[in-house]
């Protein structure tokens, strides 16, 4: 356990918020200008909505809206400017899980149990866990998960 740093900060892949970029520009861009002919509400809708994604994708290209941070006693996770943070002993272990096509990290903790009983039983019945991570954070699920049980057992000793 010794490898592991005191604080570590991982970012979202900038990558594929890269990219999301570039289709959510395109897409609000398409909307203002070739929907001219469409129902005038319609083309605003689509183009204010991808305009609102094109912000997130560009706040998470430059690394100001997301991140996770893995310190001795527990991590924070950081999701377009709202965060959480949960302490390593108060969390099961870290599992990749499903959702749909895409892989992540989820974990139990009393808190998120007690705090919102309904929401925790349909998240254990669908991947196993209370809750999950909202990305990977530039890793796979797999090497999250990993990174992040070798944080939790450091702390529990």
């Amino acid at each position: 356990m010794s490898d592991l740093a005191e604080m570590m900060t991982l970012r979202p892949s900038r990558t594929r918020w890269l990219a999301l970029l570039v289709v959510a520009v395109t897409l609000s861009s398409a909307a203002m200008w070739a929907m001219e002919d469409f129902f005038p509400a319609m083309r605003w809708v689509v183009g204010i909505f991808f305009g609102v994604a094109a912000i997130i994708a560009l706040l998470n290209v430059i690394g100001i809206a997301s991140r996770l941070d893995l310190g001795r006693d527990a991590f924070t996770c950081v999701t377009l400017f709202r965060s959480f943070t949960r302490k390593w002993k108060d969390c099961s272990t870290f599992d990749p899980v499903r959702v749909g096509v895409n892989k992540f990290v989820g974990f139990s903790s009393a808190e998120d149990d007690a705090a919102k009983p309904k929401l925790a039983a349909a998240n254990k019945h669908m991947i196993g866990h209370s809750g999950m991570l909202p990305d990977t954070y530039g890793l796979s699920a797999d090497e999250l998960a990993s990174l992040m049980n070798r944080f939790r057992a450091r702390a529990m000793g």
